[in-house]
């Protein structure tokens, strides 16, 4: 994701943090992005947050395949969603 933001011109900071560190980390992100494997967490991640920025859970697909430019494509789309 980040070589593609790079290459699109898009200045990110891309990171990832273990479940755990997420009531210490979201506070920095403009979005958050989960594996599919921690979809279950969604709820709670968006209470979290207080539903100040959107919480996706990453496509099975594109994460498994490590399609970077997919889910930065994905991520873009969620945060110009909400924001409306």
């Amino acid at each position: 994701m980040l070589e593609d933001a790079k290459e699109r011109g898009i200045e990110a900071n891309i990171w990832a943090v273990g479940d755990g560190k997420t009531k210490d980390e979201h506070s920095k992100a403009d979005i958050i992005m989960i594996g599919p494997q921690l979809k279950y967490r969604q709820k709670g991640i968006n209470e979290l947050v207080n539903g100040e920025k959107p919480v996706v859970v990453i496509d099975m697909m594109k994460y498994g395949r490590l399609n970077g430019k997919a889910i930065l494509d994905d991520a873009i789309k969620a945060l110009a969603e909400f924001k409306k």
